[in-house]
């Protein structure tokens, strides 16, 4: 305990808390209550629906814990809280875990306003957005970027905070780290819950952490077996292989998976390549103005590559049937580039001394969605779209 409190502050955990607990109730209270445009709705019926034991589609029963943690909700209260009060408060405690999580994650530095820049930038990583430059182009916030920040879609909100801790728990694999049974026993239960949550951190991440296996034995390198075997690799194949049967073999005949470049996505925009670079950009201009051995470590190369799968999922895989336009391979190229953004921006915290290249990575990199997080922030919480 003394260990860790040297390395986070209480007050400013709480501060942390307090700020994202209100950015997040002010705008999930907006868009949940009121007749906007989003997901919540939908999936807020369905959790009464399961609450009452009614049926559900089969690709919504497919990854539930939404639905039940919105149910167990209302149970738990006696119903002093409905289905749309129960995911707010849902929804904010995530956005506010994402916070503290990254801020313990990002360590403590030694420089004079570091405790400052540390609660600044756990604040704005759940705020950050696309660079919307095309904006007045085709009036579009939104669709045709690589959304970061989401106020439409409970699940992948609350999907945030568990793909960074598994990236987090995966790291210490490839390090040969959290070998005891404990921490096994969590990561199973964690990636289980991230894939009943929603499928898409897995269904990128999963392949990433095999691919690394494979190059780790080859190199003859120390990495933890029982953590990233039964930790990640088991469970995640047999949650995902159990959800498949039931979104496309028991649920819609119609339905399945094809190979169909840019199918989905230049249904909704244009500028396609213009909106893809504008979501990177960070990413971008950190790779640009590191050196090699800055950009070398596991946990970079790691992240690329379930970045790399989660977008080429989004621009080259579609489902068929009447889920087409729904664009559901998008949550995997949405919630990778989320821990893409985190990662590089803690890679650029933990450098003992910060060059020209840093302060170039932070102030032209990173600010800019930073100011597009604010700017998107304040559309949806005034416009009806958020897109």
């Amino acid at each position: 305990m003394k260990l860790w409190l040297e390395k986070n502050k209480p007050v400013s955990i709480v501060i942390l808390i307090l700020i994202a607990a209100v950015m997040s109730f002010t705008i999930f209270n907006f868009r949940i209550l009121n007749p906007v445009n989003g997901d919540f709705s939908r999936h807020n019926q369905y959790a009464v629906r399961l609450l009452r034991g009614e049926n559900i589609p089969p690709h919504i029963l497919a990854h539930p814990l939404y639905q039940l943690m919105v149910g167990f909700s209302i149970w738990i209260t006696r119903s002093a809280l409905d289905a749309d009060h129960g995911s707010i408060v849902l929804v904010t405690l995530s956005q506010a875990a994402c916070a503290v999580i990254f801020y313990i994650w990002l360590g403590k530095r030694q420089t004079r306003f570091g405790e400052v820049f540390r609660v600044l930038l756990s604040v704005t990583i759940p705020l950050v957005a696309p660079i919307i430059l095309l904006q007045p182009l085709d009036g579009l916030y939104y669709f045709g970027y690589i959304g970061l920040a989401n106020y439409h879609n409970p699940t992948v909100i609350l999907l945030k905070p568990f793909a960074l801790l598994m990236l987090i728990y995966a790291i210490g694999g490839f390090k040969d780290e959290y070998r005891s049974t404990v921490h096994i026993v969590l990561v199973c239960l964690l990636t289980i819950a991230a894939t009943l949550l929603k499928p898409s951190f897995t269904l990128s991440f999963l392949p990433a952490i095999g691919l690394f296996i494979f190059w780790y034995m080859y190199k003859k390198g120390k990495w933890n077996a029982p953590l990233l075997l039964i930790g990640f690799i088991i469970p995640g194949i047999l949650v995902l292989a159990a959800q498949y049967l039931f979104t496309y073999l028991q649920g819609d005949a119609s339905a399945g998976i094809t190979f169909l470049p840019l199918g989905v996505e230049s249904q909704f925009s244009g500028f396609l390549g213009w909106k893809f670079l504008l979501s990177i950009f960070f990413p971008l201009i950190v790779l640009f103005t590191s050196r090699w051995k800055e950009i070398a470590p596991v946990e970079n190369r790691l992240v690329w590559f379930a970045f790399f799968l989660g977008a080429v999922q989004m621009y080259f895989f579609a489902e068929t049937g009447n889920r087409f336009n729904d664009g559901n391979f998008r949550w995997s190229a949405q919630i990778t580039l989320f821990v893409l953004f985190a990662t590089l921006l803690r890679d650029l915290w933990r450098r003992p001394v910060w060059t020209w290249r840093e302060w170039i990575a932070l102030t032209l990199g990173y600010m800019p969605h930073v100011a597009a997080g604010v700017v998107y922030y304040i559309h949806c919480l005034t416009a009806k779209s958020y897109g």
